[in-house]
């Protein structure tokens, strides 16, 4: 019997039976199943029976209703039971997918990227464990950013999810924020699909946001003084004057932590873990740094000299207008600049007392002469030289305070060691 609309009324159980089960002419695998209930009610649905290719197990699927609520339609249902034989033709397995999809709709977003930021912390995936400031500025980026991805099973998100929300992080956050979020969006899909938790990765269908022409901003001697006395006497101001006498990154800085620090020796030290270079950078400070490290209070078991809560310091955009509004009211106009601009600053400003580049890189922890073959055969710290290099930018950087001409500072000439 061919099973249509026409001949529903057939479809019945006969008296004695508890189930029934009605296969159609023309397509195999597809019938109707008439059973009553624990209650004596009759209920009628569409199947599909099939074996499965790989495992010779024998599978049926449920394709709907016969009867109200919710009837399937026996053309509908014959649809769905062709297109799901075509399906098993070629190999594969419906009653699998589905508990594939019931497993993805557990599978929520920020619980995903939790377990991959764990992982990455740990050093399970990646060449090397991930730094804290990098775990810290990605979490962020999934709980912030992808918020309202947060509860939704990260199976489900789509190319068009993704593709609207970077438009919105762009007008809300702007255009570098939209970048940072959608490259760790990027990566913890591709750990994702690795782990098999995602089958796909939606952000490659979207656009690669242009980035910024690289920045060639360097601070005037003017926007020097004007930059250094608008720093208030709290973190932010100490950071600030900080990153200008040693040229550090600003995470280096701003996550900075006693254990780090040397003072009777003048000598602070940044473990790798903490480099973007994934190196280790050890300065010898001038005194006019040390004065800046030894004026900050400590704050209880707090290891973190700058900062009140959490790991490192946080308050970045908050704290930069607030000293671009100071610098303004006390009658200097500076063109827009950014934090990594006074380490562009530093390193022009060696140069410019003679400093060799190759003391310049390794002072900003570049590789410089350590590259390649010269990390593996030249081991020299040059400790001696990036502290002279640092003591005559402090001297230079003192008498711009000042407001100098010039003064004793003199061309500054490191020989090869």
């Amino acid at each position: 019997m061919k099973l249509t609309e026409e001949n529903l009324g057939l479809l019945i159980l006969p008296e004695g039976k508890a189930e029934k089960l009605y296969t159609d002419a023309d397509l195999s695998g597809f019938g109707a199943r008439v059973r009553r209930d624990a209650s004596g009610r009759v209920m009628r649905s569409w199947f599909l029976q099939y074996r499965d290719r790989t495992t010779g197990k024998q599978h049926r699927i449920r394709l709907g209703n016969i009867d109200p609520p919710a009837a399937v339609p026996a053309s509908k249902a014959r649809q769905r039971a062709t297109a799901l034989s075509v399906e098993i033709q070629l190999g594969n397995n419906p009653q699998r997918a589905r508990k594939e999809a019931k497993k993805d709709h557990k599978r929520i977003f920020l619980d995903v990227a939790l377990q991959y930021l764990a992982d990455r912390q740990a050093g399970v995936v990646g060449k090397r464990p991930m730094r804290p400031s990098t775990h810290q500025s990605a979490k962020r980026h999934y709980e912030t950013h992808w918020a309202t991805f947060s509860r939704r099973p990260i199976a489900a998100i789509t190319v068009d999810d993704v593709r609207a929300e970077l438009r919105g992080i762009v007008e809300r956050f702007g255009k570098v924020a939209a970048i940072r979020a959608r490259s760790n969006l990027s990566a913890l899909f591709t750990w994702a699909m690795r782990e098999g938790v995602a089958r796909s990765n939606p952000v490659i269908g979207t656009h690669i946001i242009a980035e910024n022409p690289p920045r060639s901003r360097t601070l005037s001697d003017a926007e020097i003084r004007a930059v250094w006395a608008a720093c208030e006497e709290g973190d932010f101001g100490r950071i600030i004057k900080l990153l200008l006498i040693t040229g550090a990154r600003r995470s280096e800085i701003g996550g900075l932590q006693w254990s780090e620090l040397d003072l009777a020796h003048g000598i602070m030290t940044i473990p790798a873990t903490r480099t973007k270079a994934g190196r280790e950078l050890k300065l010898t400070l001038p005194p006019a740094a040390l004065d800046i490290l030894r004026s900050c209070p400590r704050k209880g078991d707090r290891q973190f000299l700058f900062g009140s809560r959490g790991l490192a310091y946080s308050r970045w955009g908050f704290a930069k207008m607030a000293l671009d509004k100071r610098i303004a009211e006390a009658g200097h106009r500076l063109a827009p600049w950014g934090l990594h601009d006074l380490r562009r600053t530093a390193a022009t400003r060696l140069a410019g007392l003679g400093v060799r580049p190759d003391i310049i890189e390794l002072t900003l922890n570049h590789a410089g002469p350590k590259e390649g073959l010269g990390g593996v055969y030249n081991h020299y710290p040059y400790q001696a030289e990036i502290a002279s290099a640092l003591a005559a930018w402090a001297r230079a950087l003192t008498n711009i305070i000042e407001g100098a001409n010039g003064g004793d500072v003199v061309p500054f000439v490191v020989r090869m060691a």
